[in-house]
């Protein structure tokens, strides 16, 4: 994936904020060899855990 690709309109390394607890973190796309099954990650700050950048989360993202 080159760097002006998206996934759901965010860029790998933009910085997000979940409006519902305030928690920040940075998006990371996930390398694949099957450019069809691109996946992307929300690593949050100050947590070992990340959630997949799915439909059902992006309601709640902003960007920082």
């Amino acid at each position: 994936m080159d760097t002006s690709s998206t996934m759901h309109g965010y860029r790998n390394g933009e910085r997000v904020r979940d409006t519902r607890d305030g928690a920040t973190g940075t998006v990371r796309f996930l390398e694949w060899s099957d450019p069809d099954e691109a996946r992307a990650e929300i690593v949050w700050d100050n947590s070992f855990v990340a959630d997949e950048l799915a439909d059902h989360i992006l309601p709640y993202l902003a960007r920082v």
